[in-house]
């Protein structure tokens, strides 16, 4: 949608999978270290959902003029979304196979996001999406 909007072009999960040299990259970030968001992004006007989205408050440092808009949903259809969408292991498999980098992000983002594994979690811990504050950064 931001793409369509003017904003683009915009950084999601789908560039992660296209750019596999940036997978080392969100797994280093995921694990806590670091890592040159601005290098990153470069070509990108936006972002949106995994794995930019975890990392608003670092993005926010880079860019400090950037815009930030904040979605809030049901818990659980939000859940429903990423297992389908961004944290879908088999989408991992048709890119390039189970043995590559790309195969650890998908873990990786879960242990950091929901504190375990989708199999190690029960359902009513699963569903913690990341906390944000509506008042950072001027929102209301």
């Amino acid at each position: 949608m931001l793409n369509k909007l003017g904003f683009g072009p915009c950084y999601h999960m789908r560039e992660v999978m296209e750019h596999p040299e940036h997978i080392d990259s969100w797994v280093a970030a995921y694990s806590g270290e670091k890592i040159d968001l601005v290098a990153t992004f470069a070509g990108y006007q936006s972002t949106t959902d995994s794995p930019g989205c975890y990392f608003w408050r670092e993005l926010m440092e880079a860019y400090p003029d950037a815009k930030v808009l904040l979605s809030v949903r049901d818990p659980e259809k939000w859940y429903q979304s990423m297992i389908k969408t961004v944290l879908n292991e088999d989408l991992f498999k048709e890119v390039d196979g189970p043995t590559t980098s790309a195969r650890r992000l998908v873990p990786v983002m879960f242990d950091r996001m929901f504190g375990g594994s989708r199999e190690k979690r029960p359902p009513h811990q699963r569903l913690q999406p990341p906390q944000r504050s509506r008042k950072t950064r001027g929102a209301g």
